[in-house]
């Protein structure tokens, strides 16, 4: 039977036990052993993380299986940790390797963020190197500790025949439809999108087209930038898509527009994203 009671400061050393265990061991694969053991004793240590556990606006939950504790998980009354605005981005992600924050507003990532680097040639990526042991001791202390899953990381190479809007062309709110094609038809699906370009480009939207490179299923991304804030999704702000695409393409288009979403996409699923520059690059 598993229970779950509020932590008080006598679970303090058995919460710090837990967390530098479950830390080095989520860890350990993406940097060196040294670098780990001087993170862990230097910064992380067992002393500063019993102090986290009586501090303001920190809320502990321990649960326990059969008397035995397994997990634990921290609340704090502030949706964003301080630390995450205090330099990171700033400190260690500029010029070539800026990065733009966003805050996911919905779909299965709500209340998490996107961070978008860039943009870069490959020949940047390659020539890059490793980061250094103070940007990872800055990145574990300040960003990683507050995490609650695995975050990914994907390359998208922008496809400017299929965008209406330049690469850097921003807006601060944006929505993301993210396309998968069944395999083989691939070519199909941006044929399709290559249709809407002009539907887009007629009603004044703004929309940047991506494609995945090395980063799991071939998808393409569509983002919308809102210029005119989210007003532009309000009913009746454009025509609806089925007058502006046959406007466009013919009579009947739409129906066969609609065939080939129902023929060739295995998947597709969007979400609203809204810029922070407080936790972006300056």
């Amino acid at each position: 039977m598993i229970t779950v009671h509020i932590a008080t400061p006598k679970d303090a050393e058995l919460i710090a036990d837990m967390s530098r265990q479950t830390f080095y061991d989520s860890f350990i694969q993406k940097n060196t052993k040294e670098n780990m053991d001087k993170f862990m004793n230097e910064q992380f240590t067992k002393e500063e993380l019993i102090k986290e556990v009586g501090a303001d606006r920190n809320i502990f939950l321990l649960a326990y299986e059969d008397e035995q504790p397994v997990g634990y998980a921290r609340m704090r009354e502030n949706n964003i940790p301080p630390e995450l605005g205090t330099g990171h981005a700033q400190k260690y992600h500029t010029g070539e390797w800026k990065w733009r924050v966003f805050e996911i507003q919905s779909g299965p990532d709500f209340g998490g963020y996107q961070l978008s680097e860039g943009p870069n040639t490959w020949d940047q990526v390659d020539t890059r190197g490793n980061l250094g042991t103070e940007h990872n001791n800055d990145w574990n202390k300040a960003v990683a500790i507050y995490l609650t899953d695995r975050g990914t990381n994907s390359y998208g190479v922008f496809q400017d025949t299929l965008s209406t809007v330049a690469l850097t062309d921003y807006a601060d709110k944006i929505s993301i439809t993210h396309l998968y094609p069944k395999i083989g038809w691939g070519n199909k699906v941006r044929e399709m999108i290559a249709s809407l370009k002009p539907v887009w480009q007629a009603a004044g939207e703004s929309v940047a087209v991506y494609q995945a490179s090395s980063s799991g299923p071939m998808q393409y991304t569509m983002v919308t930038r809102y210029k005119n804030g989210l007003k532009e999704r309000e009913t009746g702000y454009r025509k609806p898509i089925k007058d502006r695409y046959e406007a466009v393409h013919g009579a009947d288009s739409y129906d066969e527009y609609i065939a080939i979403i129902r023929e060739y996409i295995a998947d597709a699923w969007s979400e609203l994203l809204f810029y922070r520059a407080d936790l972006s690059s300056k």
